[in-house]
């Protein structure tokens, strides 16, 4: 729990919502989800400082324990159990 609420502390939002960032991100979780417009993908990530990134869409970015570079809208900041997070949306896979 210790290391938990360190992480939550140390939490920061990435960028500003609205604009388009290039992030280098490390997939912690994936699932997929049957919905009536097709299959949709949760990604967890967190960026190079440790800070999380969501994305919830159409797109499945990579597999979990993958690193993986896109240029994403930081659609808004929130916090999830006092970790703060980024949202991000219309995310592309920078090769």
């Amino acid at each position: 729990d210790a290391e938990r609420a360190a992480k939550a502390a140390a939490s920061q939002h990435v960028g500003v919502v609205g604009d388009r960032h290039r992030l280098v991100l490390r997939v912690r979780l994936v699932r997929s989800f049957e919905s009536a417009f097709g299959i949709i993908w949760l990604h967890v990530c967190e960026d190079e400082g440790g800070n999380v990134v969501v994305y919830k869409g159409s797109k499945e970015l990579a597999a979990r324990g993958e690193t993986v570079t896109v240029d994403a809208t930081v659609a808004e900041h929130g916090e999830r159990e006092g970790v703060k997070q980024t949202i991000i949306k219309r995310p592309k896979i920078v090769a």
